[in-house]
């Protein structure tokens, strides 16, 4: 028994990994992937931010409070190297090292000294 569920788990992998090269997409080179309570945020190869999932408290960063079922580009920049996401926020770092959070901010969560939500990706100005 044990011998056949080996082998099953290792046919398995084999066919994942022969499968995989056919599932080529702009996502397969993606260095950074994060969920946060609802929502997902990818930081591409490219140095652009795309997000998904729930978007009630502007945690996508797209300036809207709409769902979004597929992922959407956050502005045009493409100096982004690292992210994070909370439950409904999303925190940001950008290549000179600035700082960047948007989304729920109730408990002042985004670190800008207020605690209202925003729904686009403003500077955070670390002192």
């Amino acid at each position: 028994m044990k011998k056949n569920l080996r082998r099953i788990r290792f046919l398995l992998i084999l066919v994942l990994f022969a499968a995989f090269p056919l599932m080529e997409t702009a996502w397969a080179a993606t260095p950074r992937i994060i969920a946060g309570l609802e929502h997902s945020v990818v930081l591409k190869t490219d140095g652009s931010l795309w997000s998904w999932g729930d978007n009630s408290r502007g945690q996508l960063g797209d300036g809207t409070y709409i769902d979004k079922n597929s992922p959407t580009r956050i502005g045009s920049d493409t100096n982004w190297t690292f992210i994070t996401a909370g439950s409904y926020h999303t925190m940001a770092l950008k290549a000179d090292g600035t700082l960047w959070g948007w989304g729920l901010n109730g408990l002042g969560q985004l670190g800008d000294g207020t605690t209202m939500k925003k729904v686009t990706p403003p500077h955070l100005p670390l002192t």
